[in-house]
């Protein structure tokens, strides 16, 4: 028996600081801009240190992206989070221009992550201001479930709600309250586990054969936030760790790597997603699977905040 969990974006860390309200506001006031000649510079933000200073500089740059790139206000949070950093990163030694940036923005809203992240955000600002009632909480609790909140986290909330009655704070303030981080105490940070480098599927299988585990892949990305945000919830748990090592040889690919694989003439990041596709059917990052010695999905899951979710996923590759 397989578990799918529902995925969120790619880029739901944006979403999750979005909700708890530290979006960046965007405000472009109207201006003439020549498109055709703008487009091919380089943009402000991959030629300046990003400091305040430079922030009315940077503002220009989302401008000119969304007035000559056609793109609406959502599009331009989505570059307001990680997104354009990644971009930038990605072509570290090349040349960027506002054409490439929009190149890489049009790529991706051609994926399956695309309308669910947009859903998202419309539902983090739909929620935003709104005063928080029980009387409205069954039909607030699916767009809090859009933005990426755990059914535990969903549950706390309406508790919340049901133990004050006559609150009148917004979901932006009970949020704030909910999430804020606990003042630091003397607990060890906890540490996620190391996993090993991928070659290719026939050296992970003989790796997991002379170990005598199943072999666990986990399919990642340098530049996704959500994947981050799982390590941090679910691979730093102790009994996630403790049934990892014990029964599998656990091995990360990197699906957005931008080392040159001379055996394909593409980067290695390509060449996995290719793998990931053609062996898995499925595109989705973060994506967990365990296999047998055939290749064979014993058990899957993609995105979840939650760690009973996860030990189902592991139990399952173990049957």
């Amino acid at each position: 028996m397989k578990t799918k969990s529902t995925t969120v974006s790619a880029v739901l860390g944006i979403i999750i600081i979005g909700f708890v309200f530290t979006f960046w506001s965007y405000y472009s006031q109207p201006t003439t801009i020549d498109c055709k000649t703008t487009l091919n510079k380089t943009p402000y933000i991959a030629r300046e240190l990003v400091t305040k200073a430079a922030s009315d500089s940077i503002n220009k740059d989302f401008e000119i992206l969304q007035n000559c790139g056609n793109l609406d206000s959502i599009d331009v949070e989505l570059l307001r989070g990680p997104m354009l950093i990644s971009i930038i990163n990605d072509s570290f030694g090349k040349d960027i221009t506002y054409n490439s940036i929009l190149q890489r923005m049009n790529e991706y809203r051609k994926t399956e992550n695309y309308n669910n992240v947009r859903e998202a955000i419309i539902a983090s600002k739909t929620l935003k201001n709104k005063i928080a009632t029980i009387e409205d909480f069954d039909q607030d609790k699916y767009q809090l479930a859009k933005i990426g909140f755990s059914s535990s986290e969903i549950d706390s909330i309406k508790y919340i709600l049901q133990s004050n009655l006559t609150y009148k704070k917004t979901y932006q303030e009970i949020c704030a309250e909910y999430i804020r981080p606990k003042q630091k105490t003397a607990t060890p940070k906890l540490e996620t586990i190391k996993f090993n480098e991928f070659i290719d599927l026939k050296s992970a299988i003989n790796t997991g054969n002379k170990e005598g585990k199943k072999v666990l892949l986990y399919f990642s990305a340098y530049s996704i936030t959500n994947a981050r945000r799982l390590e941090k919830m679910i691979l730093s748990d102790a009994r996630v760790k403790k049934v990892l090592t014990e029964n599998f040889s656990y091995f990360v690919i990197y699906t957005d790597d931008r080392k040159r694989d001379q055996s394909t003439h593409s980067t290695v990041g390509e060449k996995f997603q290719k793998l990931q596709q053609e062996n898995f059917k499925t595109n989705e990052v973060p994506y967990f699977c365990i296999i047998n010695n055939d290749g064979k999905v014993l058990s899957e899951i993609g995105y979840t905040n939650n760690i009973e979710e996860f030990m189902i996923f592991l139990k399952n590759g173990l049957k």
